[in-house]
């Protein structure tokens, strides 16, 4: 049978494949989006500023009592910015070149 092929510009021909969902080959296992990064971005940011928060506000004794008088922004802004430290680390190392 003769299926169709398909050129893109400055890309590689396609050709679809002979199977019932007619699938595309040859096609890049990757597209270059790495969702490390905004993820790492918002949760550094995010508990950057509930540590800054918690740090500030924890000599208030009312506030922290509905959490059993843990400060808890404290410490939840402290997890938040290790893992968006370890996801910001992770994307980056994603971007540098693998030397052999």
């Amino acid at each position: 049978t003769n299926l169709p092929t398909y050129q893109l510009t400055n890309l590689p021909t396609y050709q679809l494949t002979n199977s019932p969902t007619y699938q595309l080959t040859n096609l890049p296992t990757t597209m270059g989006i790495d969702i490390k990064f905004p993820i790492g971005l918002m949760f550094f940011i995010l508990g950057f500023l509930l540590t800054i928060f918690g740090a500030v506000t924890s000599g208030d004794t009312a506030l922290y009592s509905r959490s059993l008088g843990i400060n808890i922004n404290l410490w939840s802004g402290l997890g938040m910015l290790i893992f968006g430290s370890i996801m910001l680390f992770l994307a980056w190392q994603s971007r540098k070149p693998k030397t052999p």
